[in-house]
């Protein structure tokens, strides 16, 4: 799932000297953070209303 995919991609992150190799991994994780966020708000059943204030948070 998710999580796993975070972790591998953490530890990938970790392990990584290129500077560019960084950058990839690290927009990596903001697409899995992204989609974690959205199966939170399914589960929860959010409304884009709810969402932006969550967001608006950040």
């Amino acid at each position: 799932g998710f999580v796993e995919q975070m972790l591998d991609t953490y530890e990938t992150l970790v392990t990584t000297i290129n500077d560019a190799d960084r950058i990839l991994v690290q927009k990596q994780i903001e697409i899995i953070d992204r989609q974690i966020d959205r199966q939170v708000y399914s589960l929860y059943s959010l409304t884009a209303e709810d969402i932006k204030i969550i967001e608006g948070e950040r």
